[in-house]
């Protein structure tokens, strides 16, 4: 998340991969760090990224315009480095508030009500980050249901077909029309 902020990203080029994994490990990336990445490779791609939890190697990075240099490992730090020098001999006034103006977004983004940080701890906090139901999708943590519950209902649904998830979903805490959406996105 922290390269988001960055102006200039220097990737080391090898096997190594840069990107936001939240999806892959059942959290939520805050509507602010889903728009700084977006900022970054454009809505589309953001959305592929995001939604996938996918995590791309390092030419692919360059490629997208998440990292906007490779370096052998060890010289990453010279060539972000070497990237600022020039920066710094420009005047400093002219440069900042050009910079500033430029960057407002990325503060926007950094809102509190937009990274909802307290939000995206709870998920870390939650048995099971999986989002089993709309219930422990969108609730607080007293408002949980079952994990245990939740599984059974799961894999009912999944053996059972769509014609069972309704049917599940009668009995499960969070009820309604978006438990049985996302089963049957499942």
């Amino acid at each position: 998340m922290l390269a988001l902020c960055c102006d200039y990203r220097v990737l080391a080029d090898g096997p190594y991969r840069i990107g936001l994994n939240e999806t892959q490990v059942g959290l939520v990336a805050p509507e602010g760090i889903q728009a700084l990445l977006a900022r970054v490779v454009g809505a589309h791609r953001a959305e592929r990224l995001l939604v996938e939890g996918t995590m791309p190697e390092a030419r692919e990075a360059l490629r997208i315009g998440l990292v906007d240099e490779l370096a052998d490992i060890d010289d990453v730090s010279a060539r972000a480095r070497a990237w600022l020098e020039p920066l710094l001999q420009l005047p400093p006034m002219p440069m900042r508030e050009t910079r500033a103006i430029a960057r407002r977004d990325v503060v926007a983004a950094l809102a509190p009500e937009r990274i909802d940080l307290e939000r995206f701890v709870e998920q870390w906090s939650h048995p099971t980050p999986r989002p089993h139901c709309a219930r422990c999708w969108r609730g607080s943590a007293s408002d949980r249901c079952d994990p245990a519950q939740s599984r059974s209902a799961s894999s009912t649904r999944r053996s059972a077909g769509p014609q069972a998830s309704a049917g599940a979903d009668r009995g499960h805490p969070a009820g309604g029309s978006r438990s049985r959406l996302l089963s049957a996105a499942a």
